[in-house]
């Protein structure tokens, strides 16, 4: 029987299902893209978009491609499937606009997709119709498909590969288990987590035995070569200096994480939790799944939360479905209810929808580090807050002493401390020092900078520092964007 009334559910249709998620999720992606492209030159929002489009470049063009010389004042590159897509794309558009327009059309694909997916596990329509739209409106779904990063590309692949995986065609299983093999390719957190829903299906249903060994021999394998050949190539990678960032506000978007969860999504998932507790036998494998999922978000942070997303998406349908189709003695608060989660759902996506269409880096940043680019010498280290490393490294074409990519990066741990010691003394001998260690020539302050980011006071740290005009000179201002010099005898 289904948990939505009839009134309602007679209404939807596997076509309408298909085309208004679709819609919804064109609107929830293009309306950001399209305010980036009137409001801001058509230049993607974020940081790692702008590493995607300099190694899409320097594939095309680098003598060595194994090695990039400006993250982290030179680092070896590790190779990204993504990369090599926006390379293959380059010699025919624009690559700013690629970078811009690709996430939001995969992130289409992807919703397609899940719809696809959640039909082939046996879900009923109403039900997949809310999870995909719970999904879609995430505050981490719209992040993921609105940044120009392999995130986009990977969650395409997933759902595309596990969906033919669970074809009765024995031609496209086995196509989907040949796609597999690409997931490694990704990094070892989504390997792994995707190892745990694959073992997960499997014992909840278990059918398919050969299709289930083929697929795990193969990731397990492809995994194993690849963690192999990268340690090999860069070594085993260091502890992360972010780890002790809050944890709170780096999962809760509406405390301000830019890949975080909506307070009613999350919500509405505990709801999910409770209702299917009671069938606890039944759901033991999804239990442990959720737990396994947060151990693995926990212990490798952002890009694993996007696992968590789904998951929630799913309890969060549960948990609407049920409320929807239960019997309730008041229709008024039936209706208040609902309106209120509904509102409370919503609020999340309007909220980061304007926070992601106006997430630098703006005009101003790209005409300071463009004419740092043009007049400082082609070896000078620029030095930033990290989340500015990969504007830096595209817009101006110098080294930076450090960026968000952490991994596998030299002396990470020992970049970190230092920066927030250079932008926190006050003692001049010491920031010199510290200045001199990594060969710093210029650096680079942006408005978000001076309040919050870094500092709070216009007195503090470096910025009381730059007041000594023999050793620092401010070479460029617009718009409380600035390029300072450090001076040297």
């Amino acid at each position: 029987m289904s948990l939505i009334p009839p009134a309602y559910a007679k209404h939807l249709d596997e076509r309408r299902a298909l085309v208004g998620i679709m819609v919804i999720a064109a609107l929830a992606l293009l309306i950001p893209t399209a305010v980036r492209l009137v409001a801001f030159d058509g230049m993607p929002p974020g940081g790692t978009s702008y590493y995607s489009m300099r190694m899409a470049g320097h594939l095309l063009t680098a003598a060595d491609p194994s090695w990039d010389p400006l993250s982290y004042q030179g680092r070896p590159y590790i190779y990204n499937p993504y990369h090599f897509l926006l390379a293959g794309i380059a010699p025919v558009a624009n690559p700013g606009i690629i970078s811009l327009m690709l996430p939001p059309l995969l992130g289409i694909v992807a919703a397609f997709l899940f719809l696809v997916l959640l039909r082939r596990l046996g879900i009923e329509l109403e039900t997949r119709f809310v999870v995909s739209l719970l999904l879609i409106l995430s505050p981490l779904f719209i992040s993921v498909f609105t940044q120009s990063t392999r995130m986009p590309l990977l969650v395409v692949l997933m759902l595309g590969a596990a969906s033919l995986y669970l074809s009765e065609r024995q031609a496209l299983r086995f196509l989907g288990i040949s796609l597999f093999a690409l997931i490694p390719l990704f990094g070892l957190v989504h390997t792994i987590a995707f190892l745990l829903l694959l073992i997960v299906h499997h014992f909840a249903n278990r059918d398919r035995l050969p299709c289930f060994l083929s697929a795990l021999a193969i990731v397990v394998a492809g995994g194993a070569l690849y963690q192999f050949s990268l340690v090999s190539y860069v070594g085993l990678s260091g502890h992360s200096p972010f780890a002790g960032q809050n944890l709170l506000s780096s999962i809760v978007s509406d405390l301000g994480s830019e890949a975080g969860f909506g307070v009613f999504n999350m919500l509405l998932a505990l709801i999910g939790i409770v209702i299917i507790w009671r069938k606890k036998r039944q759901y033991r494998l999804f239990y442990i799944l959720l737990l396994a999922l947060v151990a693995v978000a926990l212990l490798f942070g952002r890009e694993a939360h996007l696992y968590l997303a789904f998951v929630f998406a799913f309890l969060g349908g549960v948990a609407f479905v049920t409320l929807a189709g239960r019997n309730w003695e008041a229709g008024l608060i039936r209706n208040l209810t609902l309106g209120i989660i509904v509102c409370g759902v919503l609020f999340s996506p309007v909220s980061y929808l304007n926070r992601t269409s106006t997430m630098p880096p703006t005009p101003e940043m790209a005409d300071a580090l463009a004419w740092l680019g043009r007049n400082a010498e082609p070896d000078s280290v620029v030095l930033s807050h990290y989340s500015r490393g990969h504007w830096v490294t595209y817009f101006a074409g110098l080294p930076v002493v450090m960026d968000s990519n952490v991994a596998y990066a030299p002396q990470a741990a020992e970049r970190y401390a230092d920066s927030a010691g250079i932008f926190s003394s006050r003692s001049l001998e010491t920031t010199r020092a510290l200045l001199d260690r990594w060969y710093v020539d210029y650096i680079f302050i942006d408005p978000e900078m001076k309040h919050g980011l870094v500092w709070r006071k216009d007195d503090e740290g470096l910025l009381f520092l730059f007041r000594n005009n023999e050793t620092f000179k401010n070479v460029y201002e617009n718009h409380d964007v600035q390029v300072w010099q450090m001076l040297r005898g």
